[in-house]
């Protein structure tokens, strides 16, 4: 009923977004494969393909599919023959997830599965098409042809066909001769009837292979009934039917033995075709998963990562997807050194870290918006989330660089108390940026684990080049950022292009400055600090409370490191500090006062000194 459907009902709908040739993808849903816990199972292949099992344990497909590949490559050299078996390349990555185990059910029958990272495909040759056997071995169409030929061409292009035309028999010959070897075509010539008259009855009794042995003439009567599942007494119906069934199999192997092989290989081309059709179905199910728990239909859910299919009474309307975030990291400078010197005093380094700076900072992160992605050690990563249906409240990448303020002024704060108690302070680098896209989220057990680039970077923003720290001293502002020179022999060392100062200083990355612009009203304002003109940008948001906040937002110019010293330059690429010294705050905001803020895009430029 469902392939029913599938095929008629929603066939035209399919067909609106895929090529016309969208029936594969109905025979790979359908392929009986998929319904089976082991691809050799003896009730399964006697069901849907022949019992090639010499017993129950091990599968003589894989010799079987080898012999005849290499009889086809040695008799039919002007035709590629593709291994059914995957070479695998020296290093080459494997699939990762194989959440079904379909890809471990089947690596006997078609080797290690390659990860296909971005496009998911087989590839099928002809010996994967069972009609291909049925027109190659075709003897009355072969004859047909090789007359056809002495007609229309001659007598020697007929004795050159004449040879090729024996090749197609040198294979069913050869072939028959391993069957023989392995004394396998008894029972794949019973397997055929077997299956005529294996019911649900005789399932409960016997396994299908010895019934195939019995009717292949391997075992007696006496024997087959010994190897019953439970002591059963046949009706001399059954006994006669079983025995004539066993008549035709010796009668067809006498008069027909090329035909049963003809056979035998068309339904091995099916089943290499179902194999593929098996392994690419498993790849695309190990991409997508199915959720269950609320918490994680929620998250997926504003990640914009879940595809829900509700009935009629299911349908709601106040899903709301996480549409852009910003992070921030703070990365706190020399934690070794201030923990040694702690514990040296005889202070518990963890109680001073969680009094003087997680605890403070907990309690101020509900006032940003701030959620945590990771607070521990000698570092925070914290998120802000922007959703689809709250554009009003789009401030993410204020609320981070609000919230980098405050965790500047708890730590400024604090190393004033720490320097009464001869204890040592504690130093950051912070770091924000945007992207215009939703995290993705992954679970450890029930820890939720974000997953942005936005973290990475956030966490080279942060970082402090301990040369420039030599270098910039007495600085009225607390981040710089150099280009390194091409011809410099740090040049792309560990992929790097720019080195930073950032000593408990705010770097914002470009794209989250242009989201700031959208987000509130900026004025630009110029002014003379320490004889050199720098460029600000003053604006207000609110907090999560609706407290009205104030930003000061540095342009800076990217410099020029070359030969452990800054250079002259002429590069023409910005970079953007959250101001944090109070000084220049305090004066810009004076300036500002009663001054109405203008847009960025036509700015008001004021003048001010420090």
């Amino acid at each position: 009923m469902l392939r029913q459907f599938e095929s008629h009902d929603l066939q035209a709908l399919r067909r609106q977004y895929l090529n016309p040739g969208d029936e594969i993808y109905i025979d790979i849903l359908f392929n009986p494969m998929l319904l089976t816990a082991s691809l050799d199972a003896d009730n399964f292949l006697i069901e849907k393909y022949l019992l090639w099992n010499k017993s129950s344990d091990t599968s003589e497909f894989p010799d079987l599919n080898n012999h005849m590949e290499a009889l086809c490559r040695e008799m039919l050299p002007e035709v590629e023959v593709s291994a059914l078996v995957d070479e695998v390349k020296p290093n080459e990555q494997l699939e990762i997830y194989d959440d079904l185990g379909g890809l471990k059910v089947c690596k006997h029958l078609l080797g290690p599965s390659p990860n296909m990272k971005n496009i998911i495909s087989e590839i099928f040759s002809w010996m994967e098409v069972p009609a291909n056997f049925s027109h190659l071995f075709n003897r009355e169409q072969l004859d047909e042809l090789t007359r056809s030929i002495k007609k229309e061409q001659g007598l020697k292009a007929w004795w050159q066909f004449r040879g090729h035309r024996k090749r197609p028999d040198k294979i069913i010959n050869e072939f028959n001769k391993i069957l023989q070897s392995k004394n396998l075509l008894q029972q794949l010539t019973a397997s055929n009837h077997t299956r005529k008259i294996f019911n649900r009855q005789l399932a409960q009794i016997m396994d299908p292979l010895v019934l195939s042995k019995y009717l292949g003439g391997e075992i007696n009567f006496k024997n087959f009934q010994k190897r019953l599942n439970r002591d059963y007494e046949f009706t001399k119906t059954e006994v006669k039917s079983m025995r004539d069934t066993a008549k035709e199999v010796k009668e067809e192997l006498e008069n027909n033995a090329s035909d049963v092989i003809i056979k035998l290989l068309t339904v091995m081309a099916q089943y290499r075709q179902h194999l593929k059709y098996y392994r690419f179905a498993h790849r695309v199910f190990n991409r997508f998963s199915l959720l269950t728990d609320e918490e994680q239909l929620k998250l997926s859910s504003q990640a914009g990562t879940l595809y829900q299919m509700p009935i009629a009474n299911e349908i709601t309307d106040d899903e709301n997807r996480i549409v852009h975030h910003s992070i921030l990291k703070a990365d706190v400078r020399g934690s070794t050194t201030v923990t040694d010197e702690l514990e040296r005093k005889e202070h518990n380094p963890a109680s001073y870290f969680s009094l003087r700076f997680f605890g403070p900072i907990n309690k101020v992160l509900e006032t940003y918006g701030a959620n945590k992605v990771f607070i521990e050690g000698d570092a925070a990563i914290l998120s802000f989330l922007e959703f689809e249906k709250d554009p009003q409240h789009c401030h993410s990448v204020a609320h981070a660089c609000g919230m980098a303020k405050a965790m500047l002024s708890i730590v400024s704060a604090n190393n004033k108390y720490s320097k009464e108690m001869d204890l040592p302070p504690i130093e950051l680098g912070i770091g924000v940026c945007y992207a215009d896209y939703a995290p993705r989220f992954l679970y450890d057990g029930d820890t939720q684990i974000m997953i942005s680039s936005a973290i990475g970077d956030a966490d080279r923003m942060s970082s402090c080049s301990w040369k420039l720290r030599a270098v910039i001293k007495d600085h009225p502002f607390n981040v710089e950022v150099m280009e390194i020179a091409s011809d410099d022999h740090s040049k792309g060392e560990k992929g790097q292009e720019q080195i930073r100062y950032n000593v408990n200083g705010v770097l914002l990355d470009n794209e989250g400055f242009a989201k700031l612009k959208n987000e509130i009203v900026l004025t630009r304002i110029t002014g003379q600090i320490a004889g050199k003109t720098e460029v600000f940008y003053y604006g207000e948001y609110p907090d999560k409370t609706e407290r009205k906040r104030t930003l000061v937002i540095r342009e800076g110019q990217v410099g020029l490191w070359k030969n452990d010293s800054i250079q002259p330059h002429d590069i023409d690429e910005k970079f953007y500090e959250v101001v944090t010294n109070p000084q220049i705050s305090a004066v810009i905001q004076k300036k500002m006062h009663g001054t109405q803020a203008v847009k960025d895009e036509t700015p008001k430029t004021e003048e001010v000194g420090v």
